[in-house]
């Protein structure tokens, strides 16, 4: 729910790991599956969330062959929905049967952390939460909808006394601190970062190098819309596996590929989308160089000084438990090979269904 209302696997992971890992080990969760769990929450909410830079990089990415724009971003999250929830069942059924720990948790001391620590009246901020989701739905403007989250939550947290006024923002010792100046310079290195990294995807397309490559393809390789299918997948989850330390960068530096060779062989926009987002939103979440992974892993070592029963994973123990972005990734190979869900673009930039989907 985190992750949906708020578009950012990086945030959910940095808040969620905080509070849910320490607490899922006292439940007697396994560490590893535990880990993946949070890790899976965070790459679900990344592919489907309408404010999702994931959702907003794909779609916009792609451009309509028959008429002017890019690809809608509420279309583009109605069209993803069916893999993500088929992706989303499939990890839910395998954390319910490797979820649970072999050790016995000691239930006196997990009562007595709980007591201590836990905070009933946090769940209040589920409300903004849900009107995030709701308007990003609804379609309204991501501004809008994340400024009224905020302002809402600001509201609610203030009047539950779950924070005051200073801890979102104050002057000490001539500077400014706080929750809102922490968040945003927290975000600018990252912004300057996509801004370079947009300007070098640019240079492939100027310099021709982008339309040579894609040329050579569907000379040699691509021959039909499911060859095409199949070239965006595998470019897609490459450009996931060699950016991994954020899968943003991997989703801008890959859908200019994406974009060119879909429309070659006029795959509609959103299903090239569909490809894209679900491809990148997989191993960036598992391997042990991942970003995400090693976020979650900082994350542990810094609650283990909080909880003496927190022990931080090695990366590797990660690998196979994170159960989503595995199993988003083969049921996106299984909709490019038989077909699901795969539409063309027609006149006007309609949806046509292919005779193979």
């Amino acid at each position: 729910m985190f992750a949906v209302a708020t578009g950012t696997g990086f945030g959910t992971i940095a808040t969620m790991g905080f509070i849910l890992y320490p607490a899922g080990l006292l439940l007697g969760s396994n560490p590893a599956v535990l880990g993946g769990a949070i890790l899976s929450g965070a790459a679900f909410g990344d592919n489907l969330a309408p404010v999702s830079d994931t959702t907003i990089i794909s779609a916009t990415s792609q451009t309509y062959k028959y008429k002017e724009g890019t690809a809608e971003i509420g279309g583009v999250v109605k069209s993803r929905f069916k893999y993500v929830i088929v992706a989303g069942i499939i990890a839910a059924v395998l954390f319910w049967f490797f979820g649970g720990s072999a050790t016995s948790t000691n239930t006196e001391s997990a009562a007595k952390i709980l007591t201590e620590y836990q905070n009933p009246m946090g769940l209040l901020l589920l409300i903004p939460t849900a009107v995030v989701i709701w308007m990003a739905v609804k379609g309204k403007s991501i501004f809008a909808t994340l400024s009224t989250g905020i302002i809402l939550a600001i509201i609610i947290g203030l009047a539950a006394g779950l924070f005051s006024v200073a801890d979102l923002a104050m002057i000490e010792d001539g500077a400014v601190v706080g929750a809102i100046p922490d968040g945003v310079a927290g975000m600018t290195t990252v912004s300057i970062l996509l801004m370079v990294v947009v300007s070098m995807g640019n240079l492939l397309v100027k310099s021709g190098c982008m339309e040579t490559t894609v040329n050579w393809l569907n000379e040699k390789v691509i021959k039909t819309p499911r060859d095409a299918d199949l070239a965006i997948f595998l470019l897609s989850t490459i450009f996931g596996i060699l950016i991994a330390a954020i899968n943003t960068i991997a989703n801008i530096c890959v859908s200019p590929f994406v974009n060119a060779i879909g429309r070659k062989s006029d795959l509609h926009p959103y299903r090239r989308a569909d490809i894209l987002s679900t491809a990148v939103c997989s191993f960036p979440f598992f391997v042990p160089y991942g970003g995400c992974v090693l976020l979650l892993l900082g994350t542990m070592k810094s609650v283990s000084s909080t909880y003496p029963f927190v022990q931080p994973l090695d990366p590797s123990s990660l690998f196979f438990t994170v159960f989503y972005s595995w199993a988003v990734w083969f049921v996106t190979l299984f909709a490019c090979i038989s077909g699901w869900g795969r539409e063309l673009e027609g006149e006007d930039g309609g949806r046509v269904k292919h005779p193979s989907a």
